[in-house]
């Protein structure tokens, strides 16, 4: 498909270290940051910026697993409550 595109600055900037760093043209730089998601293909080596902290049995102390849909229908019932205040 043929198109024109207006790049954010920063993806512009994706794009042209993509292309500097692989020597491909635009349109597959463009191509392979729309694919790969980005940030993904220039980051591969970075940390991530935040760590998933996990407890054995893959959850917080004082979390029961089975009670997952009242957890949420009291998130969401707050969440209103929270939008009926303001």
């Amino acid at each position: 498909m043929r198109t024109t595109l207006t790049l954010e600055p920063d993806a512009a900037k994706q794009v042209r270290e993509l292309m500097d760093r692989d020597g491909i043209a635009m349109k597959r730089a463009v191509n392979e940051l729309i694919i790969r998601g980005g940030a993904v293909v220039l980051q591969e080596n970075e940390e991530p910026p935040f760590v998933v902290k996990t407890w054995p049995g893959g959850y917080a102390p004082g979390v029961d697993p089975n009670k997952a849909g009242q957890y949420a229908d009291e998130l969401e019932a707050e969440e209103i409550l929270r939008k009926m205040r303001s």
